[in-house]
């Protein structure tokens, strides 16, 4: 399914691209790297960081857009709120292997989850 990818392949394999990249696209950051930066190339527009402003979730960070983890829902970070839960659910001994995030916005506490093991299902409400 390579042939299905956003990032084309090598000039030499370009025939197999069916969705050739934007000019200036620059190849994504690799996991985990990824959840935390885009660069900013492969977005460039701003609107969002001004809009969310101080909701914490997107930041405009010279060549790249930084997702701190925060948000309106985790002011201290998803990773501290994880920490704060550890006495009522004790997610670091592995004994929570799923979880549940409903009402989610970008789904990013998932994958603070996924860090420790836990798979989360996000269902975000729909807008309309």
């Amino acid at each position: 399914m390579i042939y299905r990818e956003r990032h084309c392949p090598p000039q030499e394999k370009k025939l197999h691209c069916l969705i050739p990249a934007p000019k200036g696209y620059v190849t994504p950051f690799p996991w985990p790297k990824s959840r935390d930066y885009v660069p900013y190339a492969n977005a460039p527009y701003k609107s969002l960081t001004v809009e969310k402003a101080i909701q914490n979730w997107i930041q405009y960070e010279g060549n790249v857009f930084r997702f701190p983890g925060g948000g309106t829902q985790f002011p201290q970070g998803a990773d501290k709120y994880i920490d704060q839960l550890g006495p009522v659910i004790p997610i670091q001994i592995g004994t929570v292997w799923t979880a549940l995030d409903t009402g989610c916005g970008v789904a990013s506490w998932g994958t603070y989850l996924w860090k420790r093991n836990v798979i989360a299902m996000s269902f975000a409400p729909r807008l309309t």
